[in-house]
């Protein structure tokens, strides 16, 4: 994504104007460079789809809504205080919902923010304590309240079930890093998840809502950041991503050593059916720094049409093809 914001038709391969970013000459400069792009955070990680004319996303800390048709970009947000992992839409349809996800090494309080999509009114909720845990990596819509993944260490690492209100909630399931998940799918009545950790072995897993028991599917290289329902598949990737700080900040900064939990240089994509584990692709990490540069992964796109024979994914900080979006037909 550069200062200009297009659409890219899957139906005749055509790009459309939609509306132009308001960035600075100095920024405009930047996003003409991949790894400046990278360097600065200049790519988007959350998005939420609201209808099939509208879509929000986070950029710099900035909330922004787009109407397609309209060609109309809008910064809801200038600065929501946080990063976010995850967009979700609220029950009532009235805010996009996102946890706090920031380092937090103190384990500080950690929140829940509600934007209003209309007026982009900020309102923030405390959902956990001082010492519970770093932040939050996902908020997913469930019945009639929503479920909670969070992360990275912390006693209350895990998923927890709040009400619509978020005053009240119970936890669903919590077993340290194996319970260190950014993403949860339902596939044939199943509900699946993969580890997150680049700290332990990292696993595709199963669990019972109800009663907190799981099962391990398989083993993957990699934590897993990213993924996407199309049709009745899960697809995921895993993550080339550093392990533990040196407490050094240029160090830090350079060090392009992997995790204990990491064991390939090589991000994958994954699809998975709730029996069936194939491989979709597979890319290695480019040589720059991993946290400098950004992890290595795929990532995807809110929305895809889910009776169609594309896989759309995002490439970053991958050999050859970071930056890059690719479309798949599948066979």
């Amino acid at each position: 994504m550069g200062d200009k914001l297009v659409a890219y038709s899957l139906i005749d391969y055509s790009f459309s104007h939609v509306a132009i970013l308001d960035f600075s000459l100095l920024e405009r400069l930047v996003l003409r460079f991949g790894f400046l792009k990278r360097l600065f955070r200049y790519i988007p990680r959350a998005m939420k789809v609201i209808s099939e004319n509208e879509f929000c996303f986070v950029l710099k800390k900035k909330l922004y809504r787009v109407r397609i048709s309209d060609k109309e970009i809008v910064c809801l947000h200038s600065n929501i205080g946080s990063n976010a992992l995850s967009l979700t839409r609220s029950h009532c349809k009235k805010y996009i919902l996102f946890g706090d996800y920031n380092a937090n090494e103190n384990l500080d309080p950690v929140f829940v923010n509600f934007i209003d999509i209309e007026t982009g009114e900020l309102h923030k909720k405390t959902i956990f304590d001082s010492g519970d845990v770093n932040h939050v990596h996902n908020i997913i819509s469930f019945k009639d309240g929503y479920i909670v993944l969070t992360g990275d260490t912390g006693s209350k690492t895990g998923f927890y079930f709040f009400d619509n209100d978020f005053v009240s909630f119970r936890c669903l399931f919590s077993k340290g890093q194996l319970s260190r998940a950014c993403w949860l799918h339902e596939a044939g009545g199943n509900f699946y998840f993969a580890t997150d950790s680049q700290y332990d072995p990292n696993f595709l897993l199963s669990v019972n809502l109800d009663d907190g028991s799981y099962s391990k599917i398989a083993s993957i290289e990699n934590s897993s950041i990213y993924s996407c329902v199309k049709g009745k598949n899960i697809y995921f990737s895993t993550t080339v991503e550093p392990g533990y700080y040196n407490h050094n900040f240029f160090l830090d900064l350079l060090d392009d050593r992997i995790g204990n939990g990491i064991t390939s240089r090589s991000s994958r994509l994954y699809c998975f059916d709730g029996k069936y584990l194939k491989l979709l692709d597979k890319q290695k990490k480019d040589f720059l720094p991993m946290r400098l540069f950004q992890f290595g992964v795929f990532s995807f796109p809110d929305f895809m049409y889910r009776e169609s024979d594309f896989m759309v994914y995002n490439c970053i900080a991958l050999k050859g093809l970071s930056c890059a979006t690719v479309v798949l037909i599948e066979q």
